[in-house]
């Protein structure tokens, strides 16, 4: 659960001393000598009430920490990986277009990123030049128009990160991709794909064990994306008839938006990253 900090000098050591008890309840009466039994309850009372008060501040405290501590590690997590994407972007765009030299650049990129799980490099008609690794091979010339990711939707922005998303082979991931223009000119995208595990698993494990909650990431419509356990994952957690047990059996909640990362450059021009929430929480 979490740790009670407490000030043991708020609490007398001596709970028999009168003066102690005229102190906090001035207006009993102690000319006439309580029973000892009396006031040893009296200060289990007051003692329940400053360690209670001690324990709410402490779980605040540290949901404040937690929270903080787990935006930055997204933050750098994303931010990383955006500006790798964007390196190869631009690598491509200097004249690795073809499908050797762009898959080189792909396999680089799927060495740097900790978020890569498969990446692929699409042309200016949507077709798929290359992959990395080789799991996807067979996307090699297939026609990426159905996602719409086309030059308009990339106009105006250095990088962009789709919502959870359910692809063709059957995987669930987010894809995190970046246009690549030469000299202007409109010549594809990178699409990096990542399972959810790879962006938070890493966050949720220094959470427990650093403060003992559990982290949980929605999206703002309700989708789970992420869970300790991923037995939600996909599913709409705010909807309680489909999980009365998480709303019934967590103490929850301590609730943070993942801001957007701060680009090298161009930072007027980087959109909004993925509007999601998470919550942190404890068992009971």
């Amino acid at each position: 659960m979490f740790a009670c900090r407490r000030n043991p000098s708020i609490v007398s050591s001596n709970l028999t001393d009168p003066t102690f008890f005229e102190t906090l309840f001035p207006v009993i009466n102690l000319e006439y000598r309580m029973r000892l039994p009396i006031q040893l309850f009296i200060g289990l009372i007051v003692c329940t009430a400053v360690i209670s008060a001690g324990c709410i501040d402490a779980k605040d405290a540290s949901q404040e920490n937690a929270v903080s501590e787990a935006i930055s590690m997204i933050n750098l997590s994303l931010s990383e990986s955006a500006d790798w994407i964007i390196e190869a972007a631009d690598e491509i765009a200097a004249g690795k277009t073809d499908a050797d030299s762009s898959k080189q650049v792909l396999a680089d990129l799927y060495q740097k990123s900790t978020l890569a799980q498969t990446i692929l490099y699409a042309d200016e008609n949507m077709i798929v030049v290359s992959v990395y690794p080789d799991i996807i091979l067979s996307s090699v010339g297939s026609d990426q128009s159905a996602y719409g990711t086309d030059e308009a939707y990339y106009s105006g922005k250095t990088i962009a990160l789709t919502e959870y998303l359910h692809l063709d082979d059957g995987t669930n991931v987010s894809v995190l991709s970046a246009p690549v223009y030469a000299d202007g000119e409109w010549k594809g995208y990178i699409s990096m794909s990542f399972d959810s595990s790879r962006l938070f698993g890493d966050v949720e494990k220094y959470l427990f064990e650093t403060y003992g909650y559990h982290l949980c990431v929605l999206q703002t419509d309700g989708l789970q994306v992420y869970d300790y356990d991923l037995r939600e994952r996909g599913k709409n957690i705010l909807r309680i008839s489909i999980n009365p047990y998480f709303n019934a059996n967590h103490d929850l909640w301590k609730i943070g938006y993942i801001p957007t990362p701060s680009p090298p450059q161009k930072k007027e021009e980087y959109p909004l990253f993925l509007d999601v929430f998470f919550l942190i929480y404890t068992l009971f």
